[in-house]
């Protein structure tokens, strides 16, 4: 299997929701139950974002 490069829009996009997702866990520190889960998602997206641009030709 060859991995290829991911485009670097596809890059930045990964790279702005993991600041947002960051950005949400550092905020998390006050008691609100409803940060955990979209900073859950905010974290895991870019990573299979990144992965999927990584294993498909011309993401």
């Amino acid at each position: 299997m060859k991995l290829s490069a991911p485009k670097e829009i596809v890059w930045w996009i990964a790279l702005v929701l993991t600041v947002v997702g960051l950005l949400m866990v550092i905020t998390a520190l006050i008691p609100n139950p409803l940060v955990g889960i979209p900073a859950f998602w905010f974290a895991f997206v870019p990573s299979v974002l990144l992965l999927l641009a990584t294993l498909l030709k011309g993401l």
